[in-house]
């Protein structure tokens, strides 16, 4: 089961893995940034239904089916759908379960439904109740428009802290240890929190304390800094909420301006399209995890992200009655898959102990003249460029083996001819390879005094 760390973290020990997601979104979001990473981009808005509640039931179902059909899964196959939306007792997802016929549970969190239907999920998977499962969340602008702030037909102008509500849904399929694929490793349930904010335009206002909550707890439960990660996004601040987010965390001595970004800046382009303060909505951070952020975490190119979703919890009734919104937000940490990297990494640091072991065996050449040749061959292929790819493959496979020394000298040559000139040559194979060097004389003055080493005869 889950382990408990400080107040409100869990680590799972089985291998959650995320096998598969798929995006479908809407016109205006087709139009941002990310939309070459979107799975669809749907055209018309109702989706050839005749309401737009209806269309956002299609969207969610289309969605799930396609997953199923890539991965050649039955009804029968999947233990448990998990989802949620922001329509009034989540019709979206009640319907779509209903037309799944799989045994359900529905979730709401607003904005963060998302994160919270992974972590229900990931926790049946680690706690080996079930094997597969299958999570969503969706949004649609205009039924969330009309629900929650004014019907479409007033045309009602939006104040400069409003976010749009994202027509997109986002699915997921989970799995206990499937390999090369990225997994969840923990999780922080966070907390309801209320600010004293009432507006119903100003939740990245709400919501931004709440997400700095979260984060500050996630860090200390596991005792990490920022820079553990590659990326922390949080769900769907907007510009508002994300600034005020960031100044927050930075006077409480936590900076992570540098790796910072939000989904509800992400999914829009800010400056050139009518979003006012960005994107929100169930589907806001769904739909980025499972395009952009998936596929970033598949190539490598993240390979350890905290994803903060964030969630204002107010209803029509709630804001009528001039209550404030209470806030939370949930976090999951992603990483990449863990099983094929050490797999590479033994099968490159295998075959390249074994030619030289080969060479030993059927040459005359002394250990000495093969650790010379395996040094020159790595700095010929880097230096060619044909040893990097090797690397990026096999990592220490490639790197601690004699080629990888030969690597460092290149590497460390040209990073310091870059910084200090033409000096770099001289200085920069010795800053590159002293910690090595360093160790080698170190380890292997230790192992002469215990083994009696001998040269090749």
């Amino acid at each position: 089961m889950s382990k408990k760390l400080g107040k409100q973290t869990y680590k799972f020990n089985n291998l959650i893995s995320i096998s598969d997601t798929r995006a479908i979104v809407g016109p205006m979001e087709g139009e941002g940034p990310l939309r070459s990473y979107f799975n669809e981009i749907i055209k018309d808005d109702l989706l050839g239904q005749n309401s737009y509640e209806k269309a956002e039931h299609q969207m969610c179902l289309k969605n799930i089916f396609a997953v199923m059909e890539k991965n050649n899964l039955k009804q029968s196959d999947i233990d448990i759908y998990i989802g949620g939306d922001l329509l009034n007792q989540i019709i979206t997802t009640n319907l779509t379960a209903r037309d799944l016929k799989i045994p359900y549970w529905g979730v709401y969190n607003a904005c963060s439904t998302f994160v919270e239907a992974l972590q229900t999920a990931s926790t049946l998977l680690d706690g080996d109740f079930i094997d597969t499962a299958i999570i969503s969340a969706t949004s649609h602008f205009s039924t969330a428009e009309r629900q929650y702030r004014y019907p479409l037909e007033l045309g009602t102008q939006s104040p400069p802290t409003a976010q749009r509500t994202v027509t997109g849904s986002g699915c997921v399929l989970l799995n206990k240890n499937v390999t090369n694929k990225p997994i969840i490793t923990h999780m922080t349930i966070g907390k309801v929190m209320d600010f004293e904010q009432n507006d119903p335009n100003d939740m990245g206002s709400a919501m931004a304390i709440a997400a700095c909550d979260t984060i500050i707890t996630h860090l200390e439960d596991i005792d990490k800094s920022p820079q553990d990660y590659d990326l922390i996004i949080t769900g769907d601040l907007g510009i508002v909420g994300y600034n005020i987010a960031k100044d927050f965390l930075r006077k409480k001595g936590v900076n992570i301006e540098n790796i910072y970004k939000d989904c509800g800046m992400l999914i829009y382009d800010t400056k050139n399209q009518d979003v006012v303060s960005g994107g929100s909505g169930a589907g806001c951070s769904a739909s980025v995890f499972c395009s952009f952020l998936y596929d970033k975490l598949l190539k490598k190119e993240l390979n350890n992200i905290l994803l903060v979703a964030t969630g204002a919890l107010l209803s029509p009734v709630s804001t009528g009655q001039k209550e404030n919104i209470p806030c939370i937000a949930h976090a999951v940490i992603n990483i990449k898959g863990v099983f094929m990297e050490y797999l590479n990494v033994f099968i490159t640091g295998g075959i390249l102990c074994l030619i030289a072991q080969i060479i030993m065996d059927n040459t005359k050449l002394v250990s000495g003249q093969i650790l010379v040749i395996y040094i020159v061959m790595g700095v010929i292929l880097t230096a060619i460029g044909l040893y990097e790819p090797i690397v990026q493959f096999g990592k220490a496979g490639a790197t601690v083996p004699l080629t990888g020394f030969g690597y460092s000298l290149v590497k460390g040559t040209i990073l310091q001819v870059k910084q200090d000139g033409i000096i770099g040559i001289l200085t920069g194979p010795l800053t590159a390879t002293a910690g090595g060097i360093t160790a080698a004389i170190i380890f292997g003055y230790f192992f002469a005094f215990i083994f009696s080493p001998k040269t090749k005869k």
